[in-house]
């Protein structure tokens, strides 16, 4: 791959670092622990590494149980679009905010 690629994977980590610190917990990761899938797994969509503008296809760091720390086992790599969605709510509220949704779309 190419130096690009590695460089968005220290960026990552760099990145998850400083969160880590101003959230007081633990962050182990290194680019190597970093695999940017070729589409999110959420949304199936194209994740694109660019440069300085993050779009929704950017690829960011998710702590599945964001109440953990920043390692390996609890990361997944998802676009910024489906991080943004998933950062403010729990599954529950999630589950809500689209049934709410479909009773909203629905024809008679």
């Amino acid at each position: 791959r190419s130096n690009n690629y590695f460089n968005y994977r220290k960026r990552l980590c760099d990145n998850a670092m400083v969160r880590a610190r101003h959230k007081n917990i633990s962050c182990t990761l290194i680019p190597d622990d970093i695999v940017i899938p070729p589409v999110c797994p959420i949304f199936g969509i194209p994740l694109i590494i660019s440069q300085g503008t993050i779009t929704p296809n950017t690829p960011t760091i998710d702590r599945i149980d964001p109440n953990g720390d920043y390692t390996p086992q609890n990361i997944a790599i998802i676009s910024s679009k489906a991080n943004t969605i998933k950062s403010y709510a729990t599954a529950s509220e999630l589950r809500l905010v689209a049934a709410w949704m479909d009773s909203k779309t629905q024809t008679s």
